[in-house]
């Protein structure tokens, strides 16, 4: 189903990876967060070594302090640990485990199993987060932290004011990063975005600044996510993966972006469409910051691809996450049909296949239950009449 069905490791299992590293940045060699260095001569890769899989071994692209930071673990020291991370990745919220692994495929074991450090992160912000008062100290961390000795707390009032296209996992970074250099960010995204509770994000339905109130128990905030309503919020994070990761974090990412005093945004609104450039110009905007995506999806060059039973998985996801379409009060019109056959092999394909094993059952379970209701009240032959001979084959492969 879409219910949540990996929350990670446990606090045992982190510091059994936290042990396990060698801690190599006290010699320099840390080559999870700086990378694998290919010998002088140049290679296809640039500096870097290639894995036996052809993968180029960069190492973390945000240079994560990722030795440092199971050095703080493995003395039990939870909160500096998160504070080291949030030096370099203050979104490690939308990181972490069952999102990247750059890091683990440039892990110094590279003739054994390397550590999990996606794992060891993720674990890390759950054991800061499940403390009283847990979420505030992360939201603390991400704006004042005496760890980060470039920058401990956010830049003064630049005066300028940017405008991010798009909140998915680059516009929400991005706009987190341009409020701690003390500009002020306005945010749109095509997708509605449904807002949150006053009480959690201090701002009302019409945007009004009101009083929130501080988190003391993070399970105050979680929602299972085969019933949590879709927010909008988060782009890929929101409408493609499910069952692999817990979306409730991105509900504390809101929180980090939306109590900010110098931050707004607006759902429904696509630059280019209801929204040009030369508005965002003239509405006061000093730069405008495009985080939309890859863009349209790649269609391939072949008669009648997108003929009846074809659809791009962008557009599967989209329409499965955004209309609810997995849940039994959804009246939405998705038909998916088995056996499917997905193209490609990257994160979306990745995502199409698992979510069309969960939705394949609860579409055909909603469909038998809504044939015998309608049955049961205006008979079997009544209730048949009006398929045509194909909708007949795929009624009756259901039932």
């Amino acid at each position: 189903g879409f219910g949540l069905t990996d929350r990670g490791t446990d606090l045992r299992g982190a510091l059994d990876e936290a042990h396990y590293c060698l801690l190599c940045h006290a010699s320099g060699t840390d080559s999870c967060s700086r990378g694998l260095r290919a010998a002088p001569a140049a290679t296809d890769a640039g500096p870097w070594k290639r894995s036996a899989h052809g993968a180029v071994l960069a190492g973390c692209p945000l240079e994560e302090r990722i030795s440092e930071f199971h050095a703080a673990r493995q003395q039990g020291l939870a909160i500096a640990a998160l504070a080291l991370i949030v030096i370099d990745n203050p979104m490690v919220a939308a990181t972490g485990h069952r999102i990247c692994n750059d890091c683990m495929k440039s892990c110094i074991y590279q003739q054994q199993t390397p550590v999990d450090i996606p794992q060891a992160e993720t674990r890390t912000l759950r054991d800061v987060l499940e403390l009283p008062w847990g979420v505030e100290i992360y939201a603390l961390l991400t704006r004042w932290n005496p760890l980060n000795l470039r920058r401990p707390v956010p830049a003064p009032e630049s005066g300028r004011r940017v405008l991010v296209a798009g909140l998915g996992p680059a516009g929400f970074t991005l706009a987190h990063h341009l409020l701690n250099l003390g500009h002020a960010v306005f945010a749109v995204d095509g997708l509605k975005i449904e807002p949150l509770p006053p009480t959690w994000s201090g701002r009302d339905a019409d945007g009004r600044r009101v009083p929130f109130e501080p988190v003391l128990d993070v399970e105050s905030l979680r929602e299972p996510l085969d019933a949590r309503p879709i927010g909008g919020f988060g782009g890929v994070a929101e409408y493609g993966i499910t069952s692999r990761w817990d979306k409730n974090f991105l509900t504390i990412v809101r929180l980090l972006l939306e109590r900010r005093e110098r931050f707004a945004y607006s759902g429904g609104v696509r630059l280019g469409s209801n929204l040009s450039i030369d508005d965002a110009f003239a509405a006061g905007a000093d730069h405008v910051a495009l985080a939309i995506g890859a863009g349209r999806p790649t269609v391939p060059d072949l008669p009648h691809v997108m003929a009846r039973g074809v659809r791009t998985a962008s557009d599967f996801l989209m329409a499965l996450q955004l209309t609810g379409a997995g849940r039994e009060s959804s009246l939405a019109n998705l038909q998916l049909r088995l056996p499917a056959v997905v193209i490609g092999g990257g994160l979306t394909a990745f995502d199409t296949a698992t979510e069309a094993l969960a939705y394949y059952p609860v579409q055909v379970e909603k469909f038998l239950a809504r044939h015998e209701a309608l049955a049961a009240a205006h008979g079997e032959a009544v209730t048949r009449a009006a398929w045509p001979a194909d909708e007949r084959e795929t009624a009756e492969t259901f039932l």
